[in-house]
């Protein structure tokens, strides 16, 4: 190319017109920038939330598979003994061993399974002029051990914590890791409010609140444990284990925490005479202190529960009432609605 006579070399030319191009593209103005910057933080937001939303879905599928694989253990375990664990072993008067440490063989826990006395298992105070549940310093290991498939996903309170009291027991124990669950038994239809013992249509043979424990309307009862005929309502119509909502803020033992090696009620035994995820506030007041007997769960809008035939099922939160009540008993005779 010639300009005044005079000929531009062609390098020259390709490095002007390079130059060129960058001072198009990088030539962005202010509010340019601004705009560009506004609409990848939309995007971002827009994004975030389905984010969010898938991780939620994996929880809850994660979730789902502890159930059904703690349910399918007490299937298995029904098979091995022709009976479903007791939702408790130990005496009345103090915690007992819970149906969750019946089924460690059963969900690939042998190893922790064998840590234990076979007779004196932790928090059963069953008499005993030489030995004493508390003695046996393996118990302290199996209290303190996070099992995976009793947590949920979700369950975002502390996995395990430090108690430094047992008051219940007559022998000094040390002060203990114990390790939590996110699922509960189902102990029926009552948890003892005001009426829910005298009233024929949620526990008819528990008259009072001691018989209560016993002779509720669920699967799980102190000591009694329960061959599989005896569920007459049907397995697939009788929930066994439900998520339980911890509480976050653990100030001491019975302010919501959930031992999963401990039987008690409203501890590891929950039941559906009031709705799930109740706020402290609806919590049962016995006086000492107030105690939850409820399901519920860090999933938005209700909770899972595992039943009898090994099926996990999301219920709604806001599921009638006489329903809920219906699917926790065993021998109810009840027609539950198929739309929970």
């Amino acid at each position: 190319m010639a300009v005044l006579g005079f000929r531009i070399p062609a390098s020259i030319l390709k490095v002007r017109r390079m130059r060129i191009r960058a001072v198009g593209f990088c030539g962005f103005t202010l509010v340019e920038l601004l705009v560009v910057i506004a609409i990848i933080g939309v995007l971002v937001a827009l994004l975030l939330p389905a984010v969010q939303a898938a991780r939620e879905a994996a929880r809850r599928t994660q979730c789902v598979n502890n159930l059904k694989q703690s349910q399918l253990g007490m299937i298995s375990f029904s098979d091995a003994h022709k009976r479903f664990p007791a939702g408790k072993k130990g005496l009345d008067n103090a915690p007992g061993t819970s149906a969750l440490v019946e089924i460690l063989p059963f969900i690939e826990q042998q190893t922790l399974y064998d840590l234990m006395d076979p007779l004196y298992k932790p928090w059963d105070d069953t008499p005993s002029p030489t030995y004493h549940w508390s003695t046996i310093p393996n118990n302290y290991k199996v209290i303190g051990t996070v099992v995976a498939t009793f947590r949920c996903p979700s369950d975002y309170s502390e996995p395990a914590y430090t108690f430094t009291k047992l008051e219940w027991d007559p022998i000094p124990t040390p002060d203990s890791v114990i390790a939590l669950s996110s699922y509960g038994c189902n102990w029926g239809s009552c948890g003892g409010g005001s009426g829910c013992v005298t009233a024929p249509s949620i526990a008819p043979t528990a008259t009072t609140f001691a018989k209560l424990k016993t002779l509720n309307d669920g699967v799980f009862i102190y000591k009694t444990q329960l061959a599989p005929k005896k569920i007459t309502d049907g397995l697939s119509k009788t929930m066994f284990l439900g998520e339980i909502k911890s509480n976050v803020d653990i100030s001491e033992l019975y302010a919501g925490t959930v031992p999963w090696t401990m039987g008690s009620r409203h501890i590891n035994f929950r039941t559906t005479e009031k709705p799930m995820n109740l706020p402290y506030e609806a919590w049962y007041d016995f006086g000492s202190g107030k105690l939850d007997a409820t399901f519920g769960s860090h999933h938005p809008g209700g909770a899972h529960f595992a039943f009898g035939d090994g099926s996990v099922i999301f219920l709604d939160e806001n599921i009638d009432l006489a329903t809920y009540r219906a699917l926790s008993t065993k021998a109810g005779e009840e027609l539950p609605s198929s739309s929970y």
